[in-house]
């Protein structure tokens, strides 16, 4: 009897966690994202999303440099939090940032723990990647990218999911 009950309660509970999962969307399942009229819209297409602050950010600077000249069929957008101090125009001057800069507003709940966080996310909003940048991105964010477009550029294609 104790075996039917218990059998019973895990089925109850397996049934629940469906029911709550098709109704719960995940964080990332939705990523807002800004059209950017200099990117092509023909072919693969990636956006990359650059969390980061200029408050004692070092990391933060080596990446804006690997990202202020993005490839073809790259979008790059920077997200700074509200509390930065100053105008977005001065943050970007401030560190050099030539791709656009947002507040998070937008973007609440997806703030990373860690800045700088590069999110790598397709045309419809989907998020392929999340990296943690800490300040060795010269050694390997441009192989990754270059690896993810070579491996995954059938999933940026328009249509084509």
């Amino acid at each position: 009897m104790n075996r039917r009950l218990a059998l019973c309660l895990v089925v109850i509970m397996f049934l629940f966690s469906v029911i709550y999962r098709e109704q719960a969307s995940p964080v990332l399942a939705r990523f807002p994202v800004i059209e950017n009229e200099d990117v092509s819209k023909e072919g693969p297409r990636l956006n990359l999303y650059l969390f980061f602050s200029r408050k004692s950010c070092p990391p933060c600077l080596s990446v804006i440099d690997l990202l202020n000249q993005p490839r073809p069929g790259i979008s790059v957008v920077g997200i700074i939090p509200e509390d930065e101090g100053g105008s977005i125009e001065e943050v970007r001057n401030s560190l050099g940032v030539e791709f656009p800069v947002r507040t998070v507003k937008k973007w609440k709940k997806f703030i990373p723990n860690y800045a700088p966080t590069l999110f790598g996310v397709g045309q419809d909003g989907r998020v392929y990647f999340v990296l943690p940048c800490v300040g060795l991105e010269e050694h390997y964010l441009v192989e990754y990218l270059d690896e993810f477009e070579r491996k995954a550029a059938f999933l940026l294609l328009p249509g084509k999911r």
